[in-house]
């Protein structure tokens, strides 16, 4: 029964991805079944994947190897999922019979014209000038040479810098690539120097996950942002539909190719990486591909997602739900811990600390769910999956240039939000979103 619920699930999923790529809401709901659910089933047959980040759960064999627990946390995670994806694909059916684009107000359409490419210098140059600050807080911390800073090479031994510098610092990086893109409209030099400031940033924090997120950001906002459909100043109901319609077909090609590149990314950057970290360090000898394979580098970490689940539950039966711990975790991650020295701390440290874990496992998006809301995680589901597609549908739809840059910042987040759960993902977004605010508010054209 339950693994007829998961093909359907992972059926439902596959249509909904296809029909809508750029979506996070169908993202999200494709990676689980072939990063979450699928690898569960190892857990059913009572095996456990051999894979490095795996071994991070080896002290929980018993757990792990019971099928009494095993299969209870699998109807789990397929109820939750499949409720989700209900929710989503029910979310495209009430889209496509009105797309939002037919009613949007004329006061809202507001494209390139609207903004005031002055005021975007003048915000660029101040957003900039707060970066650099950081890029140079992060070369002191490093104890490298501008070469070595500029690459993906990782100092075991390097102070690390608070958390809060790190939101600002891997913040401002996409928002000076969306001002750069407000300002001409196209991909054009200002473009080229704000997708260099993003790999540096993501080089120079070590973040691997960043340098997929800020790849989305910078492969899907030319393709969310409709030149054609954002110039428009007025349009009629039927052009609205047409042109959303001719937007969103072009986009699929694009958004199954960036998204593959994606996936690609994450071997590529993590051999790099060690391969650099490993050359700097003196060790030519060294080989990262025979120390881990290519299908665990990017099956590994994102199919824990069920043995996490299992860890959680078991946390929980210990420690009970938390419903406030997203509201906890956004106010207290920007303030200093020299300030609060008690603040609370997100769920994996918590996790890691109270098993003694050999590292900071990634919660996910349905074992944090879980751990608000224990098993009535199974009756929000639905309910957050068509919230969350219909809001992105809406933004990704609109005739506001603002608008669309949104849901670029919510379709960069999908990533984050499957692996690292809603509290992380929440918390980028207030930051990167903020800044989009007031650089958006700041650079409009001022009507007299």
């Amino acid at each position: 029964m339950i693994i007829a619920l998961a093909i359907i699930q992972s059926t439902l999923a596959a249509t909904l991805f296809l029909r809508n790529p750029t979506n996070i809401a169908a993202i999200i709901s494709f990676l689980t079944s072939i990063f979450f659910i699928f690898p569960a089933v190892l857990f059913l047959e009572g095996g456990i994947m051999i894979s490095y980040s795996w071994r991070n759960f080896e002290r929980f064999s018993d757990i792990l190897t019971s099928s009494e627990i095993n299969e209870y946390a699998y109807a789990l995670c397929v109820a939750v999922s499949l409720l989700f994806t209900i929710g989503a694909t029910l979310a495209q059916y009430r889209s496509q019979r009105a797309s939002p684009t037919n009613g949007t107000p004329t006061h809202i359409i507001a494209g390139f014209k609207s903004v005031s490419k002055r005021r975007i210098s003048t915000a660029y140059i101040l957003l900039f000038s707060i970066w650099l600050l950081g890029a140079i807080y992060y070369y002191y911390l490093s104890g490298f040479s501008i070469s070595k800073f500029l690459l993906p090479i990782v100092d075991r031994n390097a102070e690390k810098a608070p958390g809060y510098i790190k939101l600002f610092y891997l913040a401002i990086p996409p928002v000076l690539y969306a001002l750069a893109y407000w300002r001409n409209g196209r991909i054009g030099s200002l473009s080229l120097f704000s997708i260099a400031i993003c790999a540096v940033s993501v080089f120079s924090s070590h973040q691997r996950r960043e340098a997929v997120t800020m790849l989305l950001f910078i492969s899907f906002l030319p393709i969310l942002v409709e030149r054609t459909l954002l110039g428009l100043n007025s349009a009629s109901p039927d052009e609205r539909k047409s042109l959303a319609a001719k937007s969103a077909r072009g986009a699929r090609a694009k958004a199954f190719l960036f998204l593959s590149t994606g996936l690609a990314l994450v071997p590529l950057l993590w051999y790099t990486r060690v391969n650099l970290t490993a050359a700097s360090e003196g060790n030519t000898n060294f080989s990262a591909i025979d120390h881990r394979s290519i299908l665990d580098v990017v099956f590994g970490s994102p199919a824990t997602g069920f043995p996490t689940l299992l860890t959680i539950s078991k946390y929980v039966d210990s420690v009970g739900i938390n419903p406030f711990y997203l509201f906890q975790f956004i106010i207290a991650a920007p303030i200093p811990r020299t300030l609060w020295t008690n603040k609370p701390i997100d769920l994996d440290s918590s996790l890691q600390n109270y098993y003694a874990l050999m590292e900071n496992p990634s919660s996910f998006w349905i074992g944090e769910l879980y751990y608000m809301l224990g098993i009535s995680s199974v009756l929000f589901a639905s309910l957050l999956g068509y919230g969350i597609f219909r809001i992105h549908f809406i933004l990704s739809r609109s005739l506001n240039l603002y608008h669309r840059t949104l849901a670029t910042l919510i379709l960069m987040q999908s990533l984050t939000l499957f692996k690292n759960g809603f509290a992380v993902t929440a918390l980028n977004l207030i930051f990167i979103g903020g800044l989009l605010t007031i650089s958006w508010k700041f650079c409009l054209t001022r009507k007299k």
